[in-house]
């Protein structure tokens, strides 16, 4: 008893020191809300007195970087992220940055990599940063960004040309094109096209050729539709793609190049599409090779198909270089009848072209009948063009011989042709009478001259 007497004070002093300070909690919850409540009536008074109240302020803007944290200073955040090397939030904070000031975004380029403007190449952290800069402030301001970037050196230049002009291209070929024709035509606008066609070619030509139809027409076009047309054309199923790569040429010579090259490729396996493609191509001189080649390939595999595809060629023109493509296939089978046709042909360019061939492997056959024929032509530019393809055979047995018939050509530029590798052969077996005969024909002085003896 006397133990349990001693302990009840304590007891007795804990629960009273428990009360005061819960009592002196509920005390202090208390007087806070009674304080804010005359605050509250004051707002109410002020608002009845001045009209609808306007809404409350917002609280400062926090942004959420890509990480999850809540940063205030986009120019603190991202020199920190720099600092770390995190590629992710270097290109979130420059963005951000560039939405403020591109200008402050530059400046903290200049500040973090200070010798950036003069070395090679941009990448790591600063490609980054330099990517985010120039990318964002084209979506605010092409114009603007684009006169900031030619006022770096070249390889920057071609840097961030290709960079954007790779990301425009995806989703507007038209844009990445306009962006390419702000900086003027020559080798950093070049190589920026052909980044870009090289980008796509492989995954998206259909986009590659959108891109280059909206580049100004230029010898770099030019090159890089060649290279489209190389790549297509080899393809199993390119025959369509390369057409359309073709017609988009604008150098003539480039398109014809490119035309044969198809031609070659694709008459044995599909014919018919490729005459027909031919077909809708515009008369013009440059097309004659073109037709000339298809008939002539077409002839090797089947005459009467390539025949009939002759006879209903509505130009004129394309239908001679045709007859001369058969001439050419059907020489080597029916020499006769390669010769009738080609002696009905008018006087032109597809005449000629049918002569020299059937000259020539009618020379192989029976020189002395051809030197007959020839006596018995008139003069005429294809007579001349059949000489020379008769001297050219000859020369290997008789090299005077192939001399003196080239002298009898009337045009100075086919009788300097012929002349000139008889010539040769004559004074490597006889110098001393080629020489002789050479100084009294009638050939040019500048030949005889190359041909006179050395003093």
């Amino acid at each position: 008893m006397a133990s349990s007497s001693s302990k009840s004070p304590v007891v007795i002093l804990i629960v009273v020191a428990a009360t005061v300070v819960l009592g002196l909690i509920v005390w202090r919850l208390m007087r806070g809300g009674a304080a804010q409540a005359p605050r509250a009536q004051q707002s109410t008074k002020v608002v009845s007195l001045l009209g609808e109240a306007a809404p409350p302020s917002p609280p400062a803007t926090v942004t959420t970087t890509p990480r999850g944290q809540p940063v205030r200073s986009p120019s603190v955040s991202l020199k920190k992220a720099f600092v770390r090397r995190d590629e992710a939030e270097i290109a979130f904070w420059t963005r951000k940055l560039v939405e403020t000031d591109p200008r402050v975004a530059v400046a903290i380029l200049d500040e973090l990599a200070e010798t950036w403007r003069i070395s090679q190449k941009l990448d790591g952290r600063v490609g980054v940063l330099f990517n985010a800069l120039l990318g964002s402030w084209i979506e605010q301001d092409e114009a603007v960004a684009a006169d900031w970037l030619r006022t770096l050196p070249a390889h920057h230049q071609r840097h961030g040309l290709v960079t954007i002009a790779r990301r425009l291209v995806v989703d507007d070929p038209a844009g990445a094109s306009i962006w390419l024709t702000r900086f003027p035509a020559g080798r950093i606008r070049d190589q920026a096209v052909n980044a870009v066609v090289n980008t796509l070619k492989h995954k998206d030509f259909g986009r590659a050729l959108d891109f280059l139809m909206e580049m100004p027409a230029s010898a770099a076009v030019d090159r890089e539709l060649k290279e489209l047309a190389s790549h297509t054309t080899s393809l199993p199923n390119g025959l369509f793609s390369a057409m359309a790569t073709i017609e988009m040429m604008s150098d003539k010579a480039q398109r014809r190049k490119s035309s044969l090259t198809l031609v070659k490729v694709w008459m044995p396996r599909d014919p018919d599409a490729v005459a027909e493609w031919i077909e809708s191509l515009p008369s013009d001189p440059s097309v004659n090779d073109v037709v000339f080649t298809a008939a002539r390939d077409w002839g090797f595999q089947n005459l009467d198909d390539a025949a009939y595809w002759v006879d209903n060629l509505r130009d004129a023109g394309h239908r001679e270089q045709g007859l001369a493509g058969l001439v050419h296939a059907m020489a080597g089978k029916d020499l006769d009848r390669a010769l009738t046709i080609a002696e009905r042909m008018e006087e032109g360019a597809g005449r000629e072209k049918a002569l020299s061939v059937v000259i020539a492997r009618w020379t192989e056959q029976d020189a002395a009948a051809v030197s007959e024929w020839l006596l018995e032509q008139g003069k005429s530019r294809s007579r001349d063009v059949a000489i020379r393809s008769f001297a050219g055979v000859i020369m290997k047995a008789d090299p005077s011989a192939a001399l003196q018939w080239a002298e009898t050509i009337e045009d100075e530029k086919i009788r300097l042709e012929a002349a000139y590798m008889p010539a040769i052969q004559w004074i490597q077996r006889d110098e001393e009478a080629a020489r002789a005969w050479i100084l009294k024909s009638r050939l040019p002085e500048g030949f005889k001259k190359n041909f006179s003896p050395a003093r």
